[in-house]
């Protein structure tokens, strides 16, 4: 299936189900185990820095659209590392919403299963036009969000990194 044909299908499931926020609600009936292979050394990891290495790493070998990258030091929320998701940025792909709601959510469910009690979400970058509203978003991450940034980002305590992991292995 061509990667926009999918991104597209998930536009056009939130079109016919009525449901704007479509990209949220299919990543709460996800688990970990959505990440394929990559869920596995995710879980194995000591720390959560070596979990996020991991989907930085190697996602995007499932699809080069599942990039995401981590940034030491966010310029839009200060004192906080930044995990970014910009499936578009491969180039070629038309941007939807849906998608990078999508991408996000299920990357801040992989988190704090991680991380147990001690994932530390401080907020959430969206870019220009969320699919969800701002209700569903702040509801789901139970965090400030940040519109219309030129990227999706979660925003994570830098302390968060140097957390064991605890998922069930």
């Amino acid at each position: 299936v061509p990667l926009q044909s999918a991104f597209d299908l998930l536009a056009l499931s939130a079109e016919a189900t009525r449901l704007p926020d479509f990209g949220l609600r299919a990543a709460m009936v996800q688990d970990i185990g959505a990440l394929g292979p990559v869920a596995l050394a995710m879980q194995n990891a000591p720390t959560v820095a070596a979990s996020i290495d991991y989907l930085t790493r190697y996602l995007s070998v499932q699809s080069p659209a599942l990039a995401m990258s981590l940034h030491p030091r966010s310029e839009q929320v200060p004192g906080t590392v930044e995990l970014r998701y910009d499936p578009c940025a491969i180039g070629g792909l038309r941007y939807v919403p849906e998608v990078v709601d999508h991408g996000l959510a299920l990357a801040h469910v992989t988190l704090r299963l991680l991380a147990g009690d001690r994932y530390a979400l401080r907020a959430v970058s969206l870019t220009p036009r969320p699919a969800g509203g701002m209700q569903a978003h702040a509801r789901f991450f139970g965090a400030p969000i940040h519109k219309g940034q030129p990227f999706g980002a979660l925003h994570l305590s830098p302390s968060m990194l140097n957390v064991p992991v605890v998922a069930a292995r």
